[in-house]
Parts: structure tokens; sequence; C-alpha cells
């Protein structure tokens, strides 16, 4: 990850993206209660490639689950993880959702366990860009919800906002997640 390696810098981080999880799904009526109950299990999940499946390959080392060796299911939509769940293909689902998690909790299915929370959608400038212009670039990007020109850009583009995060916790995760 370029952060990591010191190339790249964080600007922003946007606003309704700070608190990205992988949740664990299971049926009603499974017999894991606890996030340990998980090993030895076969689990459905997003594009290996995707950020949902790099958190979720994080959380199942903090398990003591050794991904390399679980039987894992992917599938090019979060949407259709819990089919997996459903239909005896996987014991656990995991998904970012947050419309897949609601209507899965809607059907009577429950979230056994989810990740630490990630942001995603940073914006970051390379380090040979000058302290006064990230600034800059900064200073605009956290005042663009503050006034109307600024509010329609943001809604062409469909987020609310930026905030300014904190680059040590994002090297500390960058690090949890293995980049």
């Amino acid at each position: 990850m370029s952060l990591r390696d010191g190339k790249y810098q964080l600007v922003v981080l946007t606003k309704g993206y700070t608190e990205y999880k992988a949740r664990f799904l299971v049926s009603k009526d499974a017999q894991m209660k606890q996030p340990a109950d998980m090993k030895g299990k076969r689990f459905g999940m997003p594009d290996p490639d995707s950020i949902t499946a790099v958190i979720t390959r994080a959380t199942m080392r903090d398990l003591g689950i050794d991904s390399a060796k679980a039987e894992i299911r992917t599938t090019r939509y979060q949407d259709a993880v819990p089919f997996f769940v459903e239909n005896g293909f996987s014991d656990v689902g995991v998904s970012a959702s947050g419309p897949v998690i609601k209507q899965w909790q809607e059907k009577g299915g429950a979230v056994l366990f989810e990740s630490k929370a990630v942001p995603i959608k940073h914006m970051i400038a390379s380090t040979k860009m000058s302290d006064t212009d990230k600034e800059k670039v900064r200073a605009l990007m956290l005042g663009l919800d503050k006034s109307d020109a600024g509010q329609k850009i943001l809604a062409k583009i469909g987020y609310k906002g930026y905030e300014s995060g904190d680059p040590q916790q994002l090297a500390v995760l960058a690090k949890w997640l293995g980049y």
C-alpha cells in the first residue's frame, strides 16, 4: 500500500465511508453462537480482491482461522452471499453491504460477528506535493458541504462530504489488513 510505504499521504476521508465492516452471517437456526464456532466451517464471501474479502481474511486471522485452509466460496456480488447460506453452500456468509445485512436480519438471519471498522474511499496525495498545497486541497474538500455550490457538487458524486481522518489510525489498519 502506498500510504504504508510513505509514497502517499492522507488528505481526507469520505464521510459515510469510515465504518466499513465485514459482517459474518449465519442462519437463525445455526449452532454457532460465538466467533470461535466458525472454525472449520464453510464461508461464502465477495470476490477475493474486494475490500470486504481483505477485511474478512484479517478478521479470520484474528480469530485463529486460516483463510488459506478454510473452504471459501466467492461471488462477484455481495447480495448473492445470503443465497450461499440459505441453500447450504456455506455455513457462514460475509458481507459489508448495509442493505444485504438489513434484509438478512429482516428474514430472521443473524449476524454472528463483525470486523473492526475500516475507513474506505480515501483521498490521498503524493508525498511530493507540498504541505501548503495539500492543506489547500484538504481545506477545499472539508469545506464542500458548507456551501450550496459545494453541496451540489457532492450531490452529483453521491457523497455527504469529507473529514480529516487520522493518518496514524489508518497506518495501523493498513498493517492489520496486510497492506
